[in-house]
């Protein structure tokens, strides 16, 4: 059956009302970092990809704690916005009737990195190129070909499972309080050029995909595990890139007993009503194969 259909509509995307270079927001979702949280430095103020890649976490929590005695000293509740309400009574209402459990597995992403350098080279501030979070999420899509069992939701009135023929994958933009939630169409069958136009061009539709991936990694988080947003069955949370050393491979050249190879800590989360542990680990398996191997998802 068709994805969920649109729900009520969603405030502008986090950053999205902010001058910034298309390599900018390509960089920002890819990294996870907040636009409104930079200054930038471009012309007129607009912010460019030097700005993304210098982004300090360690400004945040004093700009946070400021605001937070700004309204302590105004002695005001400022006022949640219709969205911020609605989502903190969907997280209370999935973590109430959703029965989540959690599987966590290290990936390896250098090829993917590596993919990534080739395509965006020469390329302008103005192309936004591919990411990463791209070819995440493409693997996430072709893992839902694999394994379809995923991309369904549990019935309300419990007769079972519906299942759904293509997964929308909702992304998390932004950052806690201004974050908003875009959608990538068909992310199972588009290709990588697709999923990039849709992730540069990321704003809030007001849609609900059948999965939904955030990105916490310009934070230092190594893991975390998302809430299940209903319908859906599952959410991902993709932690921060790591660089690690791991034994090299048998008959390296030079002899080398040791690499670096560049890791993320990907969390899914589960609906054990629909996606019970050996499932689970099966379309986590399809994740990672797709991610470490991403020309295979090209062909």
């Amino acid at each position: 059956v068709p994805p969920p259909s649109a729900s009520s509509a969603s405030p502008p995307a986090a950053g999205s009302s902010l001058a910034a270079s298309p390599k900018a927001r390509k960089l920002a979702l890819d990294l996870g970092v907040p636009l409104h949280l930079l200054s930038g430095t471009g012309d007129g103020g607009r912010i460019v990809s030097k700005d993304v890649l210098g982004f300090d976490v360690s400004s945040v929590p004093s700009s946070l704690a400021s605001a937070a005695e700004a309204d302590a000293a105004s002695s005001q509740v400022p006022p949640a916005r219709g969205y911020v309400t609605d989502l903190a009574a969907l997280s209370v209402q999935s973590k109430r009737e959703v029965p989540h459990y959690y599987l966590t597995v290290d990936v390896c992403v250098s090829s993917a990195l590596s993919l990534r350098s080739s395509l965006n080279s020469g390329l302008s501030e103005d192309a936004a190129g591919v990411g990463l979070y791209d070819v995440l999420i493409m693997a996430a899509g072709r893992a839902m070909k694999h394994v379809p069992s995923v991309n369904g939701s549990w019935l309300d009135d419990g007769s079972g499972v519906r299942m759904y023929d293509r997964c929308d994958v909702n992304v998390v933009v932004g950052s806690p309080g201004a974050a908003s939630v875009a959608l990538v169409r068909d992310a199972g069958a588009a290709g990588l050029g697709a999923i990039s136009e849709q992730t540069a061009a990321a704003a809030p539709t007001g849609e609900v995909g059948t999965f939904t991936m955030t990105n916490l990694g310009a934070f230092g988080v190594k893991a975390g595990s998302p809430v299940i947003v209903q319908p859906q069955a599952a959410a991902m949370c993709v932690g921060a890139v790591e660089r690690r050393v791991v034994p090299a491979d048998a008959g390296a050249e030079g002899g080398e007993l040791y690499k670096y190879e560049d890791y993320v800590t990907v969390t899914l989360s589960c609906d054990h009503r629909v996606v019970d542990g050996a499932v689970g680990a099966e379309w986590l398996q399809a994740f990672k194969a797709g991610v470490e191997r991403p020309e295979s998802m090209l062909v």
